[in-house]
Order: C-alpha cells, then structure tokens, then sequence
C-alpha cells in the first residue's frame, strides 16, 4: 500500500514574519511539503519493510525596511570634497580632538579610503520623504528553507524464537537568506533574518535482536550509529572584501576568516 500527499501550508514554527508590509513592495511567499511511505511483506508471516520520505520546499518573502546614507551624503561625501552631514541631527565631532566640525561637514582630509568603499556599496535612499534619514530604504526577497528526511526499515523473524530488525534514517536540511545590501551585507530574507548559507546533514542507523532464550528469559541485542554534520557558511564565503577595500588582516587563511565582518556606521 501507498500513499502520497501534498500539503500546501508551511509549518507555522517555520514561517518568518515580515517586520513591515508595504504595498509597493510585496513579499511573495509558498511552501509545499510532499510525503510519501510504503511498506509490505517481503516473506509472508517472516519478513516485512516500511519506508518513507518526507520534503519541504519553502520560499519566504520579506520587505525590509533600513536606513541608508541620504542621497545628500552620497552626493558629497563620494565626490572627493568634503562630506556633508547636516540632515543629521547630531553634532558631529572630531573623534580624536573632540571638536565640532563646522556645518556638520567632515572635510576630505578626514575621511578614509575604507569608509568612502563602505559608504559607496551602499545603496541609495528609494522611500521616505527627501532628505529622510530614517526608513529611507525598502526592498523585498526571498529566503529558501529546505528539507529531505527519509527513513527505511527491515523486521525479519529470524526463527520462531528471535526477532531482527535494521533501520537506517537520513535527513538534509538547507537554509539559505540573501543580505538586503546585497555584496554590502545586513539583514538576510532569510527565515529568522538569515543571510548565510546553511546545511545540516544527519544520518543515523541501527541493528537489533531479541532472542526469547526460554519462557522466562528474553535476550535483547541493541547497536546504533549517529553522524550530525552541521556546515555555516556566509553569503559571501571565499571572498576577501575587507582586503579589497585596504582593511588588512581580517580575512586571512584561518577558517571562517573569509567574507565581509561586521561595521557600524556612528555619528560623533
């Protein structure tokens, strides 16, 4: 016998919800789950075998709001003079003697290399009103979970006295989120905001006998095997951003030192 079925709800524990709808940018979303099992008799009355699959295909969509640069910071700030920050409301300071700079505009001798590559893989403000500094970028995606488990199981009766059995269960799981800023980074459309490229692989097994030894004795046998393999890798695994941009010594040869690192953008 076999049955076969097709679900078209997401489970709920794995459904991302979007922080902030906005119609202009709508966030598609669909999940699909497939299951099949079959089992029967492989001697009549002896032997016997069960097996089934399980595997989910779940797009999530998302619009996620940020805040970005205000196109009056990209317009000066990336044109070789000085860097105006006067849509800001904060007093931006010298960090290293604690003076105002004037008009709130950080001359070109001030500003680094690192920070004009940062500011320029950036993306330009594309909402709010002119000269917004706050919610000023909206863009929508899509994040990937997937998922394949799959279980298969041998009984046999070995002799009218003993009982055998083998089961083997396998399992993939995929779960993948692009950042908002795309080779810049940030929040991911990922389920949980995610923005790495994830993979859990387990695999498990085991063997057993019970052997009725007489009326009043029953031995029983047990063995089993257990792989958890668990991979993270980030968006942009491989590359070496930092160096591109002058920062050294943050992506070296050690593992996980590839890929962009964190950076914060603070007003002083």
């Amino acid at each position: 016998m076999e049955m076969f079925s097709t679900i078209g709800a997401a489970e709920p524990w794995r459904r991302a919800i979007p922080s902030r709808s906005i119609p202009a940018f709508p966030f598609p979303a669909s999940s699909t789950t497939n299951s099949a099992d079959r089992w029967g008799a492989i001697r009549k009355d002896k032997a016997f075998f069960f097996m089934d699959y399980q595997g989910t295909r779940q797009r999530v969509g998302q619009t996620i709001q940020q805040n970005v640069p205000t196109a009056l910071v990209r317009s000066t700030c990336l044109s070789g003079g000085s860097c105006d920050l006067s849509q800001y409301v904060s007093t931006i300071t010298n960090p290293g003697t604690g003076e105002a700079y004037a008009a709130n505009a950080v001359p070109a001798t001030a500003l680094t290399p690192q920070g004009i590559a940062l500011l320029n893989a950036l993306p330009a403000p594309n909402s709010g009103a002119p000269g917004a500094t706050a919610n000023n970028y909206v863009t929508s995606g899509n994040g990937q979970y997937d998922a394949d488990q799959a279980d298969v199981r041998f009984d046999n009766q070995w002799t009218q006295n003993m009982h055998v059995f083998a089961r083997y269960d396998y399992s993939n799981f995929r779960l993948e989120g692009a950042p908002v800023f795309g080779a810049a980074g940030g929040t991911g459309f990922g389920i949980g905001n995610t923005t790495e490229n994830d993979q859990g692989q387990d695999q498990s097994a085991a063997l057993g006998a019970d052997w009725a030894l007489n009326a009043n004795l029953l031995t029983d046998f047990r063995f089993g095997f257990l792989d958890y393999h668990i991979v993270e890798n980030k968006f942009d695994n491989g590359a070496d951003p930092a160096t591109a941009i002058g920062i050294p010594n943050l992506n070296t040869i050690e593992p996980g030192a590839s890929g962009a690192s964190a950076a914060t953008f603070a007003m002083h």
